[in-house]
């Protein structure tokens, strides 16, 4: 989907993001995206990160209208790079008018622990709240330490618990890119 005047012109601002030492992010077409992945997501996530469940033939008609409604909304997809070297990657999309959901996000193993995906997020979330929206959500496995701890040392709160077919067990954050949201999350809870 094409992004409006305005966020093309604060993307700009924020990309290519770098991170040092030769590390950067990079705003990518889904073609080029979609490839790095397909080639190194168990890499990243091993097999059980993947989801095997095929559309039934009766079912692939009804699929197709909907993956072309979705391509109307808002998405990113952003590939990590060592020098010219693809060593990572962080998609995501509008999940409502205020909302982003963050997809998924893999580094390679080699470039794992080095405070990329530290150095992203923060940058990246600025990115977010400049363009507007003001929740950025994510799921991930209850075993996923390492993201979890990532996420709430970043200001993530958990937003609550998801089981579903495709990928099981999934503790579902939240980050609020607006104090006054904050402060409404955190009032309600308390």
């Amino acid at each position: 989907m094409l992004l409006s005047e305005r966020a093309i012109e604060i993307r700009k601002q924020f990309f290519p993001m770098n991170f040092g030492n030769g590390v950067y992010a990079q705003c990518v077409n889904e073609e080029i995206f979609r490839e790095f992945i397909g080639d190194n997501f168990s890499a990243v996530f091993g097999k059980s990160g993947v989801s095997n469940i095929e559309i039934p033939e009766f079912r692939q008609e009804f699929t197709a209208r909907t993956t072309e409604n979705f391509a109307q909304v808002h998405k990113e997809f952003i590939m990590f790079y060592d020098a010219n070297t693809p060593i990572g990657w962080s998609t995501g999309e509008g999940q409502d008018s205020i909302t982003f959901y963050m997809r998924n996000t893999g580094i390679l193993p080699d470039f794992q622990n080095k405070g990329i995906y530290k150095t992203f997020l923060a940058l990246y979330l600025s990115y977010l709240s400049e363009i507007g929206y003001e929740r950025v959500s994510s799921k991930h496995k209850p075993f996923n330490q390492s993201v979890l701890v990532a996420k709430l040392k970043a200001g993530f709160f958990v937003d609550g618990m998801e089981i579903e077919e495709r990928w099981g067990a999934l503790v579902k954050l939240v980050y609020f890119t607006q104090e006054y949201r904050r402060e409404k999350f955190k009032n309600r809870f308390e």
